[in-house]
């Protein structure tokens, strides 16, 4: 099965270049598709439409049934997914929109800290401090507060997040704020305990980093305006040193 965009749109023999590409290759005829009566449904040569829903008996076969989406899957995903039965640790989803998708989920089912730990993982962020940590979801009277850091060298820090900012933000803004957080983590196990200095490039961090979604304007805008404070609160010795970082952030 080939599966194009996350509206669940798969190539069929109106696809002619590549129909003729599968021919020539010895591909039978294919088609796949949804209706809302019986749910998803493949045909092959001359078969008949094959209801997916006739599979959930099969735990045998579905068990060692792997789907992988190539882009994120979206609600029809899911529900060519549920209506298949394959087991959800089986379902591979890329980087990018799929990582959104599932964090999304586990923000749903209420798995806060399983949600934060799936996007240190799948972002590196934790890189420098692997195991140096642990990870703690808490309801904060201030919503405008994402995380709190905690520790010094050597020690197990504690992060912790805020739940209302772990399910209503921007998904870039979540992951970057969370980077935010692990700048910190490193600031602290290797003794940059100046706080102007580490709020400064934490806030640098997480508006450069390139490998990272794209956070909402309006919030790089505050982190620019925040990350301008606590440079104006550095000795002059300390704002010539970060010069080049400041300047840079004028391109942000």
């Amino acid at each position: 099965m080939h599966y194009l965009g996350a509206t669940m749109d798969f190539i069929n023999d109106n696809t002619v270049e590549l129909r003729k590409a599968m021919v020539d290759i010895g591909v039978p005829d294919f088609n796949a598709g949804y209706n809302t009566s019986q749910g998803t449904y493949h045909s092959i040569g001359n078969s008949g439409n094959i209801y997916h829903n006739q599979l959930l008996a099969t735990d045998e076969i579905l068990g060692r049934t792997t789907i992988t989406f190539n882009q994120p899957m979206g609600q029809a995903g899911a529900n060519f997914i549920a209506n298949m039965g394959v087991p959800g640790e089986n379902v591979r989803i890329p980087a990018g929109g799929g990582i959104e998708q599932h964090y999304r989920n586990l923000i749903n089912d209420r798995k806060y800290a399983s949600a934060v730990q799936y996007l240190i993982k799948s972002y590196g962020l934790d890189k420098g401090v692997e195991g140096k940590y642990k990870v703690s979801v808490i309801v904060m009277n201030d919503n405008k507060t994402f995380g709190l850091t905690h520790g010094g060298p050597g020690e197990i820090h504690l992060v912790e997040f805020n739940r209302f900012s772990l399910r209503y933000n921007n998904f870039g803004t979540i992951v970057r704020g969370t980077y935010h957080e692990f700048i910190h983590v490193n600031q602290r196990e290797n003794g940059l305990l100046n706080s102007n200095e580490r709020e400064f490039l934490a806030y640098y961090g997480s508006i450069v980093n390139s490998e990272l979604p794209a956070a909402l304007s309006t919030d790089v805008a505050s982190w620019k305006s925040n990350a301008q404070g606590y440079y104006n609160a550095m000795p002059i010795s300390s704002q010539l040193y970060y010069l080049p970082q400041i300047i840079n952030l004028s391109f942000y």
